[in-house]
């Protein structure tokens, strides 16, 4: 193994191929002066190369961090939203768990599937629950299409929970 200057001039007075050196120490004789091949290449960056890219980054991120800003904002109103319809749904569990003769009592007692019940949030509650029950004609037998006030079926309650003007509603039947 050729392990310096020396040994490589010794190489070539001996008629070694200048091609055996390149392999083996990555250099080529010039005139018996070592010379490495290492210096001439290209070891990092220019100056301009890492200037554009910091450019290029820069553009980049002006549409980025305006997603991130619409993104923040959207997920406060999710949560506004989630509250809500969290609210919703514990006063439908709370509807579902009544029996359904109060049901049908304060169904009948209302007259109307568009007056709230006395389920409802007291007026002036933050997102206000309604409740809103009816009798419900499920097979509407008289084909007048009219769910809620003629032809009702005896063992039917039609619930409706909704978040006062918030357009969030649930909607569920209960039956005997």
């Amino acid at each position: 193994m050729i392990s310096g200057p020396q040994e490589l001039r010794h190489s070539a007075i001996n008629g070694d191929s200048p091609h055996y050196f390149q392999k083996i120490m990555g250099t080529v004789p010039i005139n018996s002066v070592h010379v490495n091949c290492a210096r001439f290449r290209q070891a990092g960056f220019s100056y301009v190369e890492v200037l554009v890219a910091m450019v290029l980054i820069a553009i980049a991120l002006v549409p980025a961090t305006d997603a991130l800003q619409v993104a923040m904002l959207g997920s406060g109103q999710h949560e506004a939203t989630a509250v809500q319809h969290y609210r919703a749904y514990g006063r439908m569990e709370e509807m579902m768990t009544e029996s359904f003769a109060a049901l049908d009592a304060e169904a009948l007692a209302v007259g109307s599937p568009t007056v709230p019940t006395s389920y409802s949030d007291v007026p002036g509650t933050p997102n206000r629950r309604l409740v809103f029950l009816s009798p419900y004609d499920a097979d509407n037998a008289d084909a007048d299409n009219d769910r809620f006030l003629t032809g009702t079926d005896p063992g039917i309650v039609w619930l409706r929970v909704e978040i006062e003007n918030s357009g969030l509603a649930l909607e569920s039947l209960k039956s005997l």
